[in-house]
């Protein structure tokens, strides 16, 4: 064969197509770290709120990967203990609505920017200023219709001129400080019944008493009991009858004996 010809063919030959290694078709095992900081739906790689079937099925599939007889990594034992760690909270009702309810949301919670979810609302608490207008609005009815309304005003025209004059402040109003003005604990509106309230609680008060002195221990109501002079009597009743029957029933028998032995 010509030298030529020769190399013509040695440069035009294909080289050989590589097969791809056993080392690209495996799948990347997590390392113990890594494990050790997920939590139990990540490391079984499922949402919270996937079902019990979705829990078993994805437990088994990842113990054929991690399991020691099967993996040979040095951290394959601690990834599987991690892992029937996971699958034994999760398969579990009501430890699974524990952990939910105390780690999960605990976990979640504080990777909110500024430590709390993003509601949108303000949990500050302001000064309190009464009920609004529009609860006279709504609730000015009965014979106290009058007096509502001449409170409401009182009120209104007091926030009003305290704010022009500049001495509103933003602290929490000393005890006893009401909306309609600095009035004290004993002090009673004009729409509340006061000694009729405290007579229907007194009433309830008492029947409760009652009650429980008619309720035992097991909770069973029972008749009050005899005094301990009652108790004494009746005994010593019973001790008498049982000693004076006998003698009375000889006695009749006697009597018997001897109206027979007369006739």
């Amino acid at each position: 064969m010509p030298l030529r010809l020769a190399a013509g063919r040695i440069l035009t030959a294909k080289p050989p197509i590589p097969f791809p290694s056993h080392r690209l078709l495996h799948a990347s095992i997590p390392k113990r770290s890594d494990f050790a900081q997920q939590n139990h739906y990540e490391r079984l790689g499922i949402r919270p709120d996937a079902s019990p079937m979705e829990i078993k099925k994805s437990f088994y599939s990842l113990s054929k990967s991690h399991h020691p007889d099967v993996n040979p990594s040095p951290s394959a034992a601690h990834s599987f203990s991690l892992l029937s760690e996971s699958y034994k909270i999760l398969s579990d009702p009501s430890r699974r609505a524990l952990y939910d309810r105390n780690t999960l949301q605990l976990h979640q919670r504080a990777h909110h920017a500024g430590g709390r979810p993003p509601s949108g609302l303000s949990r500050r608490r302001g000064t309190f200023r009464g009920p609004p207008a529009s609860f006279y609005r709504s609730g000015g009815w009965g014979p106290h219709e009058e007096k509502r309304r001449r409170a409401h005003e009182e009120s209104t025209a007091s926030t009003r001129d305290s704010r022009h004059a500049g001495t509103t402040t933003t602290s929490p109003p000393p005890p006893g400080y009401g909306p309609f003005g600095a009035r004290g604990h004993d002090v009673v509106p004009p729409h509340f019944d006061k000694k009729g309230h405290e007579r229907t609680h007194r009433r309830q008060d008492e029947r409760r008493y009652e009650r429980r002195r008619a309720m035992g221990d097991d909770g069973v109501e029972f008749e009050p009991q005899t005094s301990l002079a009652g108790h004494f009597f009746i005994i010593m009743g019973i001790l008498a009858a049982t000693m004076v029957a006998p003698l009375v029933y000889l006695q009749l028998m006697r009597l018997g004996r001897r109206k027979r032995e007369e006739a």
